[in-house]
């Protein structure tokens, strides 16, 4: 078995991913010990032809094509199940490893037999200058003891389990990824949060380390830009409540972490009111459409919904009504 597989879900990405690739390759480890798998969720730009340059230089490269754009979850889930490493790390095709990283993870990985190792990063911009501004957000985890993933949530983040977001700071033993059978759920947003708690939920072996071994790239505007868009923020809010209202119907919790993961609930069922104030609207028509789509899991959800988004998530009286009353509660948040 190789010791590590790298991950990278590709889309439209044609300036970041040989940045990207260079890292990977310039690692301390020799290519007959990893393999780099690059899923191209079609790409309309050259991302493919580049990542084609690649495969030709390295046989340890291996290009998968979509046929029709799946999100990123459903490229990841596509490179994991042709993973042959005993690590899997989820890169992130826009941003880099530090120089030096790889052997001594690997091996801090191996000899605590972890399911999950975590690490630490640093923030940089789009000319990879570091950003000062951000530099406590990548300096979450100490050197810590071996524990189940619950534990080391109640014990170093405790009341922060919305730290455990981010995939890509941490490497997954393969076997125990499939043993499980965690996979990233197929949304337009919210799929880490969902495949982290999960994975957190299930592990016995966790543990973190204080280095630093990523480079993110931060790219602030198309978060923004994106989060305006109906599908995206109905998967960030009632999707991603729905992932988790079936972690809690699955797993035996500590009383702290159910108190936490149920506020995190309850958070994303009534707080859809700030995007509807964002979008435009043809965007509210169409975050209409999605309430139609996801009926029976709205239906699910109005256990958890306040009194107000209970009259903006079931109006009876079709997408006029619907309008109609959510732009009256957007003129009275406005009017505040």
């Amino acid at each position: 078995m190789l010791k590590l597989s790298f991950v990278l879900p590709c889309y439209n990405v044609e300036r970041y991913i040989a940045d990207c690739l260079d890292s990977i390759y310039a690692q301390d480890m020799s290519e007959e010990e990893f393999e780099v798998i690059c899923v191209n969720d079609c790409s309309t730009d050259t991302t493919r032809s580049i990542i084609a340059d690649y495969v030709s230089q390295h046989s340890n490269l291996t290009l998968i094509d979509h046929e029709q754009n799946m999100n990123v979850g459903a490229a990841r889930n596509a490179g994991m199940e042709v993973a042959k490493g005993e690590y899997i790390w989820f890169v992130d095709p826009d941003d880099m490893l530090e120089q030096g990283c790889l052997s001594g993870l690997y091996e801090n990985a191996k000899d605590n037999e972890v399911e999950v190792l975590l690490f630490n990063y640093c923030v940089v911009d789009e000319n990879l200058v570091e950003m000062p501004q951000f530099a406590m957000r990548g300096k979450v985890f100490v050197d810590s003891l071996l524990m189940s993933g619950q534990e080391f949530v109640m014990t170093y983040t405790p009341n922060r389990m919305s730290e455990h977001c981010i995939v890509w700071r941490c490497l997954f033993n393969n076997v125990f990824l499939k043993r499980n059978g965690l996979t990233f759920p197929l949304m337009s947003r919210g799929e880490d949060v969902s495949f982290m708690w999960r994975v957190l939920l299930c592990a016995k072996k966790v543990r973190s380390i204080s280095k630093s071994c990523y480079i993110y790239r931060s790219n602030s505007y198309s978060i923004a830009r994106r989060s305006r868009e109906a599908r995206v923020f109905f998967s960030a809010r009632m999707l991603l409540a729905n992932e988790i209202v079936g972690m809690l119907e699955m797993h035996s919790l500590n009383s702290q972490l159910r108190d936490e993961m149920m506020k995190t609930l309850e958070w994303c069922v009534n707080s859809n009111l700030e995007g509807f104030v964002r979008m435009s609207h043809q965007e509210l028509k169409n975050y209409y459409n999605e309430i139609v789509f996801h009926e029976e899991i709205v239906k699910k959800l109005k256990p958890y919904m306040s009194r107000k988004s209970k009259m903006m998530f079931f109006t009876k009286g079709g997408e006029r009504l619907w309008l109609c009353i959510v732009n009256y509660f957007i003129k009275k948040k406005k009017s505040i």
